[in-house]
């Protein structure tokens, strides 16, 4: 930490009469009228534990603490408080600071042990469009792809499983260079909750492509035994039951992919919402 200080005078009086009878001739002020003015300037780094379990959707609130500890309150205290943020943001990774923006600041004046303390508050938003188009719509893209060979014919086995295996290597190597830009932390956050959902989706599909292209079929019996009174009928032509496989893992992971869609957004939204209400330091 580096401090310089600088003490002026705030004229706002004229001279005081000179005396004539004095040999030098100086200008002397009131000092009731001209008050002195210590004018301190700090350069230190400032830290901010933040709660990354929303990211990248996620709105952080800091507070910087500033406490006068030369006299106690009731002899020296803040007055006239503004606060206005000048620099640049260095957060966490070089690469990061450009996606965070500095929202609004306040100050406020309190008292802690007898002394007056400045609580400077600041609320940074992180710009989350870049994650949208660089993590968020990949996936969904690849998804997307990965569902739509279901569709195949149920003849096209090694097409399907080709199709759904190449998308999840797609996806692995996406998700490790997302991870690589991402803040490191001890917890789970929105992100890889996403990325680790779609990885599931696409997995589960290739374990299931196999099974799912050979249809659970019941026949009926070619010959009924009958009562003597009763006329034999020749079932053999008679139309199976099918019951395909592949149409209900169709309705299967559309609907699992819009439920964890509409759940994944709503608790997102909810916490981001909720982040940016909060102004309380």
């Amino acid at each position: 930490m580096r401090l310089r200080e600088v003490l002026t005078v705030a004229r706002s009086s004229s001279p005081e009469e000179d005396d004539p009878s004095r040999i030098a001739h100086d200008e002397i002020y009131e000092g009731s009228k001209n008050p002195l003015r210590l004018t301190q300037k700090i350069n230190a780094p400032f830290s901010c534990a933040m709660d990354l379990q929303n990211f990248p959707f996620d709105t952080q609130h800091c507070k910087l603490l500033i406490r006068i500890t030369s006299a106690r309150e009731e002899f020296l205290r803040w007055s006239d408080l503004t606060v206005q943020y000048l620099g640049e943001v260095r957060v966490l990774m070089e690469e990061t600071a450009n996606r965070i923006r500095v929202g609004d600041m306040t100050i406020q004046r309190r008292e802690e042990d007898e002394y007056s303390v400045a609580v400077v508050g600041m609320i940074f938003y992180r710009r989350y469009w870049y994650y949208l188009t660089s993590a968020y719509l990949p996936t969904i893209m690849l998804m997307l792809i990965s569902y739509a060979s279901l569709f195949c014919k149920r003849d096209n086995r090694d097409l399907r499983v080709m199709m759904a295996i190449t998308t999840l290597l797609v996806l692995y190597a996406l998700y490790q260079q997302i991870s690589d830009g991402l803040p490191r932390t001890s917890y789970t956050k929105a992100v890889d909750v996403w990325c680790f959902f779609a990885i599931t989706f696409i997995f589960s599909q290739v374990i299931s492509t196999w099974p799912c292209a050979i249809d659970v079929e019941m026949s009926w019996p070619r010959r009924v035994r009958a009562s003597p009174r009763v006329k034999e009928i020749d079932l053999a032509n008679k139309p199976r039951r099918r019951f395909p496989a592949l149409v209900v893992a169709r309705i299967v992971y559309a609907l699992l992919l819009v439920f964890f869609c509409l759940i994944y957004w709503a608790v997102v939204l909810v916490d981001k919402n909720r982040g940016e209400m909060e102004h309380e330091f």
